[in-house]
């Protein structure tokens, strides 16, 4: 999965990274932060447990990792078309969901399209009738 972000002057940004192979240090460091005395009893414990524990521990589904990020740095996207943005929000009663559509022209901003939003069941019930449009 990819992140986005857009700037103040219309053009989309996609994050990126570069990655490098953990040194001895840093992978002790890792396991030591994670309770265990060795990146190989890190690992070990990550084999042999089931997902939910590996969660609930903090870790995250993917367990240790031999590299870590070394830059991140984001490029222009120079997006052309339109894609739909999607979010909710957990709080309210039956939760809230939202869309929008973001149209670009050769990179640039034309327009964010407020399609609709509503409480209850799936994101992709809601069919506004007439959706708010904001020029750029």
């Amino acid at each position: 999965m990819q992140q986005y972000k857009l700037t103040s002057t219309g053009r989309l940004l996609r994050r990126e990274r570069e990655y490098h192979e953990k040194t001895v240090e840093e992978k002790h460091e890792e396991a030591t932060e994670q309770g265990f005395d060795s990146w190989e009893a890190y690992i070990s414990f990550c084999e042999d447990v089931d997902t939910h524990d590996i969660v609930q521990r903090g870790i995250g589904v993917g367990g240790p990792d031999e590299q870590t990020v070394d830059e991140e740095f984001w490029v222009d996207h120079n997006m052309h078309g339109s894609f739909e943005v999607h979010g909710k929000h957990d709080d309210i009663e039956d939760g809230l969901y939202w869309s929008y559509e973001a149209r670009f022209t050769r990179g640039d901003l034309d327009a964010i399209v407020f399609l609709g939003e509503r409480g209850g069941a799936e994101p992709s019930d809601y069919k506004p009738d007439e959706p708010t449009r904001i020029q750029f």
